[in-house]
Formats: structure tokens, C-alpha cells, sequence
């Protein structure tokens, strides 16, 4: 399973003082963000996300609609900052970032670019506030993020509390970086066909995918507690 889709900005001073504010714009003119230093935070997107950093700020669109998005910087005073940006292009993702750019009190910066289209990402500087923009900063990185697939990040034992196979210690869940396949995770096959998992002095009798793609559970023909480290390993996925 590829990464989703997903619109994430975060803005911080270059130098430590600088008043920033970090506002996105959706193909609807609903916002998300603040519009200048030290306004109301507006959290209108859909699946959208705001968080205040000290210092800086960190905009999440976690499913973008199609189209036209504008990310929006305004600073309050005279200095730098640096914008990151992940943006969804063709069925991947992009990253993007923008290092030192200058700014006076009242200057905006923003980024264009429409989700599905073909895209400059050239940031466009007004430093006295007419609407016109002054100069462009093309970004200083920009480069497809590499999707290195689900990773196993932890396997522990499951205890349900209730009369099943966890309370002889056979069961085990085992969480994945990201969502994964209901083909890889091999549910429902016949034991013999489970060539995805080895548990160490083992045998996997079952797996289940969990609601959200990312635990996977195991039934063992053995018990396992604590006091034996065990190792699982995991393949195919």
C-alpha cells in the first residue's frame, strides 16, 4: 500500500522571534491555519489539522480534494523563515522546502499548486502587501519522497481477557509502519500457506487484519509469555 495522500506545511522562523502565520486555502476557500501573526485559527478543510509550534506552526490535510490549494505565509516583523511542504503528485508524494526566505512586517509568501495537475511550486514573495507579488523563491529541495513499504515496528502478546487462544499466551499482534494488503497480510489461509511470519520454535496456525490496516494478528500453535524472548519474522509484506 503506497503512502495516502496527504498536504502537510510547516513554517518556523529562521531566527527564533519572528511572528508567522501559516494559513492553506482548499479548492473551496475553506481555510485552515491563521491568516496573520497572532489571529483566529480557522479549521474549516475537511480532514484538516492545526497545530501551534513554539516556534512555527504545522498544517495537515489528511485527505486533499482535487484541485487548487494555496499555502500562505505572512510575517509580522523583519526576518527569515522556512517552509517544508508534502504534497500529493501522481500517485506519490512530493517534498519541498524553502530555506531563509527573506521577509519585512507585513510581507506574505505563497505557494500554488493544484492537486492532479502539473505544478512550478515557486513561491511567490509580496513584500509590501499590495496583492502583487514581488519576487519568486523557486525551493531549495524538491524531490519525490520514497516509499520504502510498511515496516514492522513492534510485536507484542495479546491478552483479550477472554477464553480464547490469548489466554494460553498463542496469541500475538503485530503493528506495521502503514497500512498493509489483505494479501500480503495472508488472512484466512490454511496454515501451511502462511509463508509471510516465522516465529521462532514456532508455528502460525492463523492471521487477521485488524480494522485500519496496520495490526495484523496471529494465532500460535504454541504459547509464549514473557519470560522466553522470542523472535518473529516477517517477509512479503
Amino acid at each position: 500500500v503506497s503512502r495516502a495522500p496527504q498536504i502537510s506545511a510547516l513554517v518556523a522562523p529562521s531566527v527564533s522571534g519572528l511572528p508567522l502565520a501559516l494559513q492553506i486555502t482548499d479548492p473551496s476557500a475553506r481555510l485552515l491555519g491563521a491568516g496573520a501573526p497572532g489571529a483566529s485559527i480557522e479549521r474549516a478543510v475537511p480532514f484538516g489539522s492545526f497545530v501551534p509550534l513554539s516556534p512555527g506552526s504545522l498544517a495537515v490535510i489528511g485527505t486533499p480534494q482535487a484541485g487548487l490549494h494555496e499555502v500562505v505565509v505572512a510575517s509580522g516583523g523583519i526576518g527569515a523563515f522556512d517552509l517544508g511542504l508534502i504534497v500529493p503528485e501522481g500517485t506519490g508524494l512530493r517534498q519541498l522546502s524553502y530555506s531563509g526566505v527573506a521577509m519585512t512586517a507585513g510581507a506574505t509568501a505563497r505557494v500554488r499548486f493544484s492537486v492532479g495537475g502539473t505544478n512550478t511550486y515557486e513561491l511567490e514573495v509580496d513584500d509590501n502587501g499590495d496583492g502583487t507579488a514581488d519576487r519568486s523563491v523557486p525551493p531549495s529541495l524538491d524531490a519525490g519522497v520514497t516509499d520504502v513499504g510498511p515496516r514492522l515496528v513492534s510485536a507484542v502478546q495479546m491478552v483479550t481477557g477472554r477464553d480464547d487462544p490469548s489466554r494460553w499466551g498463542q496469541l500475538i499482534a503485530l503493528v506495521f509502519s502503514e497500512e498493509i494488503t489483505r494479501a500480503s497480510s495472508q488472512e484466512g489461509l490454511d496454515p501451511a500457506l502462511l509463508t509471510n511470519y516465522e516465529v521462532e520454535a514456532n508455528d502460525v496456525l492463523g492471521a487477521s487484519l485488524q480494522p485500519g490496516g496496520r495490526v495484523v494478528l496471529l494465532s500460535l500453535r504454541d504459547g509464549v509469555g514473557p519470560f522466553v524472548s522470542r523472535t518473529v519474522t516477517v517477509s512479503g509484506i
